[in-house]
């Protein structure tokens, strides 16, 4: 068995050759090709001698490699889908009339959440068969089966009962993967009619949904959104030319995950106070404003590709605060960010009102403390949520530091220095716009000092 573990056939191809350095295996194939601009590998497992080499259940695995696509071109997604679509069809046993999409994963968990989301996406047709409106669409059944932790029922058990129940031609289940390396997360997408293990992605391995267990063809999208700690540091090492560890060494007693998962923090936050909330991906919105810069030929700056996107999402709270009922911006920034302008004009400095603008990060930390807020919360490194760094990582010196000379003028004289001058410069990002007066008079009073 390899010591790196991934959910991807091509990854295991890859280190069962560099392994055992053999020309061939009988029954295992390995092709390349591209569609719509997706590199597409397909690896197909025929004998049992290499099911047992790669660890795979015998099957064909094709893999689409979306990084070769644009993220700023706007037909961005729609190509990614079409590829996708192909792709699938491809794999599809004869005309399927009915078919059940199986949405795995756990809603709670950010990177065990794109079966759940897949799901919703997916139109459900079954109950619509009578309505001569939709007598062109195939029978569609959705299921979110949840997981063992909070249903007590194995997916694999309520999957079964939605099968006997509905009879389809097929089922599709959707569930997040591991890979083996971090360039592969939320990048590509595996397609395989070998069918899945529910949770084998985020370390929980449970009954497997195969035409064997449900008596139907099984086809199964996944898509990797973490990484195996142990497979990480393995191949860091390997790379650096270090002498490798025992994996078994480098695991202990568990498996640890490798994951984004900055948006934990938020959801975690909004679900303990019970605040209603939406996830909005501006991406979109981003990326049409870059591509249609790029085809006007106006190249963006460093600086444009930084600030869009705080301003599109300020853009966007702006919208739906207006397009729900008493909804306010509420501006988050705090003292320690807005001394030394870490925030962006029109961007995160915007807001209807500011309640925490004037108290240092350190106390805004004692107010959550105060309230109760679970620790895991108060002492996450501030970061923006859009560069992948911490605040402190890209000013170069800690809010520690700025609090300490804010409020009781101690600082180090180096980052003194370099705290006047970021203050200093920042400034404009705080002034009411500045107006041409053209002496002209106004006779009235607006209780602002605007046009004083």
């Amino acid at each position: 068995m390899n010591a790196r573990r991934t959910d991807l056939a091509l990854e295991a191809h890859a280190l069962f050759r560099a392994a055992q350095k053999d020309d061939a295996i009988d029954g295992l194939t390995l092709t390349e090709r591209t569609r719509r601009g997706c590199a597409v590998t397909t690896v197909t497992v025929e004998s049992k001698a290499a099911s047992r080499a790669l660890g795979k259940p015998r099957g064909t695995y094709v893999t689409l490699d979306l990084r070769a696509l644009s993220p700023e071109d706007p037909a961005y997604t729609e190509r990614a889908a079409l590829a996708l679509r192909d792709e699938l069809r491809a794999l599809l046993e004869g005309t399927v009339d009915t078919a059940l999409v199986v949405g795995l994963g756990n809603r709670a968990m950010t990177p065990d959440v794109i079966g759940p989301r897949a799901a919703d996406h997916v139109p459900a047709t079954r109950h619509l068969k009578g309505c001569a409106a939709f007598g062109a669409l195939a029978d569609v059944s959705v299921l979110t089966p949840g997981v063992l932790g909070t249903t007590g029922l194995e997916a694999a058990e309520l999957v079964r009962g939605a099968v006997e129940t509905v009879r389809p031609d097929l089922v599709v289940a959707v569930d997040a993967l591991a890979s083996q390396s971090l360039g592969r997360v939320c990048t590509t997408v595996q397609l395989t009619d070998a069918g899945i293990v529910p949770g084998s992605g985020v370390g929980n391995h449970r009954r497997a949904l195969t035409r064997e267990t449900l008596g139907v063809p099984v086809l199964a999208v996944g898509v990797p959104t973490v990484v195996d700690a142990a497979t990480l540091a393995l191949d860091l090492l390997d790379e650096a030319g270090a002498d490798l560890p025992d994996p078994a060494a480098l695991r202990g007693q568990g498996s640890v995950m490798v994951t984004p998962r900055d948006i934990d923090y938020s959801n975690g936050i909004v679900d303990f106070l019970g605040i209603k909330h939406y996830t909005f991906n501006i991406h979109g919105g981003t990326s049409g404003i870059l591509g249609e810069m790029a085809r006007l030929g106006i190249e963006a700056s460093r600086q444009t590709t930084v600030n869009l996107p705080s301003r599109i999402r300020m853009a966007t709270l702006y919208a739906i605060a207006q397009s729900v009922d008493a909804g306010i911006v509420v501006n988050t920034s705090n003292l320690s960010e807005d001394w030394v302008g870490y925030c962006t004009i029109y961007g995160d400095s915007a807001g209807a009102f500011s309640p925490i603008g004037m108290y240092t990060t350190e106390e805004v930390i004692a107010i959550g403390r105060a309230l109760g807020l679970p620790e895991r919360f108060l002492i996450k490194p501030p970061s923006d949520g859009l560069t992948g760094k911490t605040d402190e990582d890209n000013l170069g010196f800690s809010y520690h530091a700025v609090n300490e000379y804010v409020r009781k003028g101690v600082a180090d004289p180096a980052i003194k220095e370099q705290i006047d001058h970021k203050h200093r410069v920042s400034r404009f990002k705080f002034e009411t716009i500045p107006v041409y007066h053209n002496g002209l008079p106004i006779v009235i009073e607006d209780g602002t000092d605007f046009y004083k």
